[in-house]
């Protein structure tokens, strides 16, 4: 079925090559390969065998994924265009948040390793609560005048510390 040795038995008929093309066209357009498939009047499962078989069919389905995508940023910064010229930003804000995302993720989407690394530090702190609340009173280890006199934040980091032992490179 494909078109290099060793990737598959023989090479495709003129309908299987047909059949492709069609496919890959309704691909383009359409970007979903059920509804392609459907359009070009093969199953999704010929499809799939395909793209495990014929490489150069997957080049060429791979290619007419760009060609979609394309289209579809070719839309959005058409609309992005037409609120700029319109000064309407409130008309579809999200394209904006969108589109700068996609541009330049590390400035606009507002990831970081430091903020990964305290999503994980929270995340572990709860799980301590949780585990501190089912030990029984005389397990924590604080007797409640001692919590009384501890802030939050102090309190939080005895559990951790009880958990996890030292929270950074200077507690000793």
């Amino acid at each position: 079925m494909g078109r290099h040795p060793g990737v598959s038995e023989g090479n495709p008929s003129q309908d299987t090559i047909d059949r492709q093309e069609r496919f890959l066209k309704a691909f383009e357009s359409l970007g979903i390969i059920s509804k392609a498939a459907k359009v070009a009047k093969v199953s999704a499962a010929t499809v799939q065998s395909w793209r495990k078989n014929d490489i150069l069919f997957l080049e060429q389905m791979n290619a007419a994924r760009q060609v979609h995508n394309d289209h579809l940023e070719g839309v959005l910064f058409d609309l992005i265009s037409e609120m700029h010229v319109n000064k309407d930003y409130k008309a579809n804000p999200t394209l904006l948040i969108f589109a700068l995302n996609g541009a330049n993720p590390e400035k606009y989407k507002g990831i970081n390793s430091a903020s990964s690394d305290a999503k994980d530090v929270l995340s572990e702190f709860r799980k301590a609560m949780r585990e501190s609340k089912d030990l029984p009173p005389t397990a924590r280890k604080m007797d409640p005048e001692e919590v009384q006199e501890k802030s939050a934040v102090q309190q939080a980091s005895d559990i951790l510390k009880s958990k996890f032992g030292s929270l950074n490179d200077t507690d000793t």
